[in-house]
């Protein structure tokens, strides 16, 4: 007797019930794995209900005796030092064993507690009066156990019910069910999947998933039957092998499809806001740097670009809107300008706005501009296109994409730290992140209906040796200020 009658509490982690026939093949796979893997000793050769008589224990170890080395030996003091040696050997033997035996009895204690505790209570009747773990999977077994021919419909169903996609699934379960189903159908020898049909199936099922994907997998098993039909050494595609192929294919293509939908941008902004891509300043779709007319050097000898598309390019260049896309292609390409070059350009923007944000300490002070003077013009001089690094460095730039403000020099614009940057603070200039040093205000002059003036910018990002120094636009249209442009001619 080897039965655990004091464990029949139902345990609360979640786990497989024995409700039913559908569920008996389930369940006992779980009691099966824990029987060998889950104890300390395999033990599923003492319980398996397939056998049809219980299968016997481990005989108890005897434990061994002086005797057993020398026959009139009454203790160890009888035995010289090599008879000692072996009866030593023989006790090593046998804790071994009874540890074993000791261990086996254990775990089928375990299992016997883990199977009452997931039966359901209807099915509790069948427990009755069994003496051992193997009486009660046999028990049940005869019970509960789908017939041969009832497992097969089961099968056969599950398997019809996967030939078509059920879009309230999600992919990876419908792919982990073909291959659940499938394997089922193969151990009981259903003809629904004997040769190419499971592959014609599963390509079928796809078609809602992946029209184009089931469409070639279709001629990939048609090409496989007819170079079977007349070449007995070309294999059978597998159905796991289709299968996980396109469980890797669907895995990427969603990967792709997710970066088309948030694709990335030249923006600056303090919260890393991900922007819509726009066209090359060309009109067409390439990326800058693979560009003819931004790209002397990758030009073909006998290339000669549109004289229209380089003025498109060069007026896009001089419109200080954007200034961030000039300076990218300034760091990162040789521009000439096309046949009249960009110094033809003599587009200079003036920004006029509102903002209670920064102003910069110049060589000349100038009167603090107070909130009582809200609706005074303000004019933040932009770049034009053919200005250099250098002045970028040294200028403000009035930006309608950045959600922060930032200076680049804290002596030369006579920062005011507020506040010390955490480690990890940084903003994103493009696929660049640059770290933060502080936070603080600062002043910028601007000009204004009533002559010279300069504002105070607040909560200032202070990132020494930045490309430039920028003055929010969302930060000003949030204030009570507002800005016109005006172009110079």
């Amino acid at each position: 007797m080897y039965r655990n009658n004091h464990s029949n509490e139902r345990a609360n982690s979640e786990k497989i019930y024995l409700v039913d026939q559908s569920s008996w093949l389930p369940w006992l796979n779980i009691i099966k794995a824990k029987a060998r893997r889950g104890c300390k000793q395999d033990i599923w050769q003492y319980i398996d209900p397939s056998k049809s008589s219980q299968p016997e224990l481990p005989e108890s170890p005897v434990e061994p005796k002086p005797s057993d080395i020398k026959l009139d030996a009454m203790t160890i003091l009888d035995l010289d030092p090599e008879q000692f040696a072996k009866f030593q050997y023989l006790e090593k033997r046998y804790d071994i064993k009874l540890k074993q035996n000791t261990e086996i009895i254990h775990s089928i204690q375990e299992i016997d507690s883990y199977i009452m505790g997931s039966i359901q209570f209807d099915n509790e009747l069948w427990t009755r009066d069994v003496d051992s773990t193997w009486a009660l999977l046999r028990a049940l077994q005869k019970r509960l156990s789908p017939t041969i021919q009832s497992r097969k419909i089961q099968i056969i169903r599950a398997y019809n019910a996967l030939k078509i996609y059920n879009k309230q699934q999600s992919v990876d379960r419908f792919l982990y069910e073909w291959e659940r189903v499938y394997g089922l159908a193969v151990s009981v020898g259903l003809p629904d999947v004997m040769d190419e049909r499971p592959l014609y199936d599963f390509a079928l099922s796809l078609d809602k998933i992946d029209a184009n994907y089931a469409t070639n997998l279709e001629l990939r098993i048609d090409e496989n039957v007819r170079q079977r039909s007349s070449n007995v050494l070309v294999n059978t595609i597998q159905l796991e092998d289709v299968i996980e192929e396109f469980r890797h294919y669907y895995s990427r293509h969603q990967a792709t499809r997710a970066e088309k939908e948030f694709p990335t941008s030249f923006a600056t902004s303090h919260n890393d806001i991900r922007a819509e891509r726009k066209p090359c300043l060309c009109g067409n779709s390439h990326p800058f740097k693979e560009c003819y007319y931004l790209n002397p050097s990758l030009r073909p000898e006998e290339w000669i670009g549109k004289e229209t598309t380089y003025q498109k390019i060069n007026q896009a260049l001089a419109d200080p809107k954007r200034i961030k896309i000039k300076t990218l292609i300034q760091k990162t390409s040789n521009y000439d300008g096309g046949p009249k070059g960009l110094n033809n350009i003599t587009n200079k923007g003036l920004y006029e706005c509102k903002t209670s944000a920064n102003a910069v300490k110049q060589e000349q002070e100038t009167d603090e501009l107070l909130n009582s003077y809200h609706g005074n013009k303000l004019n933040f001089a932009a770049l034009a296109a053919n200005q250099s690094l250098n002045t970028l460095k040294n200028s403000w730039i009035l930006d309608g994409g950045s959600d922060v403000h930032i200076c680049n020099n804290s002596k030369k614009w006579d920062f005011k730290i507020m506040r010390k940057a955490e480690r990890g603070d940084s903003i994103r200039a493009g696929n660049s992140s640059v770290p933060i040093d502080a936070y603080g205000t600062v002043k910028v002059k601007v000009d204004t209906m009533s002559g010279k003036k300069h504002i105070t910018l607040e909560n200032v990002i202070l990132s020494n040796g930045f490309l430039t120094n920028i003055v929010s636009m969302q930060l000003i249209n949030n204030s009570e200020y507002v800005f016109m442009r005006s172009i110079e001619s």
